[in-house]
């Protein structure tokens, strides 16, 4: 079954610009209402559908649906708060499965279909409200409330000035980024999904949390080391990285030697640099369902990769798609994955036992 579901994924996977096209002719003639958006709502569709066909590719080639749902229930919150048409979404499955009836083989069609109906049921069942993610259960809620308030109106040198107040007052390093950076950016997500914020806003915060998280650099790095090192990024296309940097600063706080190397990292450069550092972990996280096949193209090198030095280098992945599938790790040939950064701790020590 795992080989007919990879053959599917790869052949819908080669043909992703046919089957857009193809979706898209199909939605305007079953829908005609998005005739008046006009081109650029055209190339919006486009852009839609290969997006589609892309999630849908890396749900069937590791064979979990729950991949495909998490994805089509997010579509359903953002088609439903940017207004477009009542049953867009909808619809939009039902070309997918008419374009891939259209331009695939038998076996690729039913393997896809399955997946596609069972969105279409569950589609009836999603809501369209997400909770806020800084709650009173959070043990710092004023502190993220004004946080966040401070960005959202430009005001970063104030909400600068909010973190380095609390750790003057004794605030952990760590709450800071658990209760206040990791939820905010939670926080933050929610109002993009929900079109209460721009992509322009979320970046700027996601830039002004990074350069605030520099500022308590000299608190970090301060630990004593314990003769372990990680290399932690992003695989290459992969853009968010505030997840995979703050799993790095919980390990040089635990007094691990950490070579953050950002996002979109090269799998050629990744190898170098552990092969150069004698690493003992690599962590690597993706954000975007999409970019799971190069986590286990990346993996697959390290494994293959003839390195100076006598020693299997763990990899620990991370990121939204390993939250809805508890057994991803193990599709993608990982040692293990870490929900969070507190959780990516201690894995890692889990892993150096015996060393």
């Amino acid at each position: 079954m795992e080989n007919l579901d990879k053959t599917a994924a790869k052949e819908i996977e080669n043909n992703v610009r046919t089957l857009a096209e193809a979706k898209v002719r199909k939605q305007y003639e079953m829908q005609p209402v998005w005739e008046k958006y006009g081109e650029r709502g055209r190339k919006h569709s486009m852009e839609d559908a290969r997006f589609h066909f892309s999630f849908l590719v890396q749900a069937i080639s590791l064979s979990s649906y729950s991949l495909f749902k998490e994805y089509i229930e997010w579509c359903h919150i953002l088609f439903e708060k940017i207004g477009l048409p009542e049953g867009a979404l909808e619809g939009s499955l039902i070309c997918m499965k008419e374009a891939l009836q259209e331009q695939c083989s038998p076996e690729a069609v039913e393997i896809s279909s399955r997946y596609i109906d069972r969105a279409l049921d569950d589609l009836k069942q999603f809501g369209t409200e997400i909770e806020s993610f800084i709650t009173n259960e959070n043990p710092l809620y004023e502190l993220a409330l004004k946080y966040k308030e401070a960005l959202l109106e430009g005001r970063r040198n104030q909400a600068t000035d909010y973190i380095k107040a609390a750790v003057d007052s004794g605030a952990k390093v760590k709450d800071i980024y658990r209760y206040v950076f990791e939820a905010v950016q939670h926080e933050i997500g929610r109002l993009w999904q929900t079109n209460k914020i721009s992509v322009a806003v979320e970046h700027y915060f996601t830039t002004s949390t990074q350069a605030i998280m520099a500022q308590l650099y000299p608190l970090i790095f301060q630990s004593e080391k314990r003769g372990f090192t990680i290399i932690s990024t992003s695989v290459e296309k992969e853009l968010h990285e505030m997840g995979i940097r703050m799993v790095s600063d919980f390990l040089e706080m635990e007094g691990w030697d950490t070579y953050y190397l950002g996002a979109n990292m090269p799998v050629r450069d990744i190898l170098g640099i552990i092969n150069q550092k004698h690493a003992d972990i690599l962590a690597v996280s993706t954000t975007m369902t999409f970019n799971l096949g190069k986590i286990g193209e990346l993996i697959n090198s390290v494994r293959n990769y003839t390195f100076d030095f006598d020693k299997d280098v763990k990899v620990l992945v991370g990121g939204r798609p390993f939250l809805r599938d508890e057994q991803l790790w193990e599709k993608v040939g990982a040692d293990g994955y870490a929900r969070n950064a507190d959780e990516a701790v201690l894995k890692a020590a889990e892993m150096m036992k015996g060393r």
